[in-house]
Parts: structure tokens; sequence; C-alpha cells
């Protein structure tokens, strides 16, 4: 039985103090229902799978968009899909599988007038994504194809905001222009 100052975690099952428990406003003790070492073990379990690592990418980029002052109107479900996407095809860049050794890229950087929308962004190798650095796409890209590919891309996803020729120009030359 539990005291008025301890209460018993409902995964490990100790008696613990309450001080061991985060608050939570909805539960009737004003505490959760499973120790803060129960709570961290099952974040970390979270946080190692493909929907718990692409969470964290998604709240990386977006804050380092705020930190750049960057136009930012990308979506957890739009970064998914294009995550779900990769999966199917590829690196963008060099057409390698995708295991977990993966980085949200974005094909313009920040440094070079790009945002955080989903016509920018697109999944890569990390190793890619580090060696293209904010340079231009077009010279990173060495499958057969993956410019077309990438200049399709940012032709669909734009919603015709870049035409075909110019999301070319864009991937070749890696900077916005007046954006």
């Amino acid at each position: 039985m539990a005291k008025d100052n301890t209460k018993i975690c409902v995964v490990c099952e100790k008696e613990k103090s309450l001080t061991e428990f985060n608050k939570r406003a909805s539960e009737t003790d004003g505490r959760r229902k499973e120790c803060r070492i129960c709570q961290k073990q099952a974040n970390a379990g979270y946080r190692n799978t493909p929907n718990g690592r692409l969470r964290r990418a998604f709240h990386v980029a977006k804050a380092r968009a705020k930190a750049a002052g960057a136009y930012d109107t990308l979506t957890f479900e739009e970064l998914k899909e294009t995550f779900d996407a990769a999966v199917d095809h590829g690196c963008v860049y060099c057409g390698g599988e995708l295991e977990n050794d993966w980085s949200v890229e974005h094909v313009i950087p920040y440094s070079k007038g790009g945002t955080n929308e989903i016509h920018n962004v697109v999944i890569a190798h990390n190793a890619c994504n580090f060696r293209k650095h904010n340079h231009a796409p077009a010279d990173y890209c060495e499958a057969p194809g993956s410019l077309d590919q990438l200049a399709a891309y940012l032709y669909v996803m734009s919603d015709g905001k870049y035409e075909i020729d110019e999301a070319y120009a864009l991937l070749k030359s890696g900077e916005a222009n007046g954006e």
C-alpha cells in the first residue's frame, strides 16, 4: 500500500517517492503513472525507431529554420511522406539504400536563401548531405538521372512555383533568387 507521499509505478511496480514521478495535471494525484526512469527508457526506445528519429529530425529542422530566419511551412506529415518515398527510392544524391544513415537535407541551404518548405526538403545519406554542404546540388548528384529526379521533385512539390527549367537552373546555381 502506497503512503501519501509515495506512489507505485505502473511499469516497474516499485513504490517510489512522488518526487520520482513527473507532474501531470490530468491525473488525480497530479503525477504521471510511470516513474521518471521508466518514462525515460520508453522515450529512448521510441527515439530509436524510424518514426522517432524522423520526428526528432523534424524538430531540428524547424529550430534551425527559425534560427536562420528562413521561411518555414514544413509539416511533419509532409516530411513523413518525403521520408516514405525516400525509403523506396534511396538517397537523392547517390541513389544508395537508406537504412539508419540518413538526414533531412535542404536542397537549397538556408545560407543561400533556401526555405524549410516541402519542395526544398529531401532525405539523403548523412555523408552525402555533409559532402554537399551548402553547394549547388547539381555538383553532388552521382546516381544516373538523379538530377532529373531532383528537378522533377522540385517542380512537383512546389505546386508550379518552379517550372522545370527554373528547377534545373536552381539546382545548378544552388541559390534561391530573390525569395
